[in-house]
């Protein structure tokens, strides 16, 4: 409304005021989170398509009662890497349950790994695609998507923090979490995890 201007002079000055107090709600819940962060990783040498098969066996039967065809593009040639088995479990079931999420009325999700080639400080990388055939996002919702208790989830079906936490968990294995979406034609979710040399893991 204030990038729309207003006419009335009252009306701006409280619009800012409105403005100043949802940027001090963002920054305090900025600071909860920090509070609450999630624990250091505990890192060991992971078979990255292991986990995702566990997690795609616990997920399946959704996708039948959803009538979505999972669509597995797993690389056996995959080298480990360094991580946290529980913190990145949560980071992919998250994913993979936003995507059947995104299709409620059916749909292909495509889990998919690689480990493309490129340069990056810790070496070779590792990369976990998550891709539905869903919704997908406007660029305005995408611009917030990973901001802290950020929905566009009906209340009581998320509360946000899902995409803020994987980010934070991506982040703290110095990997990097992307995303791509269309709405109407869907999203993928990719997760680049690095290669440690051998004397580090």
């Amino acid at each position: 409304m204030l990038a729309e201007g207003t006419e009335s002079e009252l009306m701006a000055r409280r619009l800012k005021i409105i403005e100043s107090q949802l940027d001090r709600l963002t920054q305090t819940i900025r600071n909860l989170l920090h509070s609450t962060r999630q624990p250091e990783p505990q890192l060991k040498s992971l078979d990255i398509n292991q986990l995702l098969e566990t997690i795609l066996t616990l997920t399946q039967p959704g996708m039948s009662v959803r009538e979505i065809q999972l669509v597995r593009q797993l690389d056996p040639g995959l080298p480990p890497v360094a991580g946290d088995p529980s913190l990145l479990q949560q980071v992919f079931l998250n994913l993979v349950t936003n995507a059947l999420d995104a299709m409620p009325r059916g749909g292909t999700l495509t889990v998919a790994t690689a480990s493309p080639s490129g340069s990056h400080p810790n070496g070779r990388l590792v990369e976990v695609a998550v891709k539905d055939t869903g919704m997908g996002m406007s660029p305005q919702v995408m611009n917030k998507a990973l901001e802290p208790f950020f929905t566009t989830k009906v209340p009581g079906k998320g509360a946000g923090l899902g995409l803020s936490i994987c980010e934070d968990i991506v982040r703290s294995h110095h990997g990097k979490l992307e995303m791509e979406s269309e709405e109407g034609k869907g999203s993928t979710f990719r997760v680049h995890l690095p290669v440690p040399s051998p004397e580090v893991v």
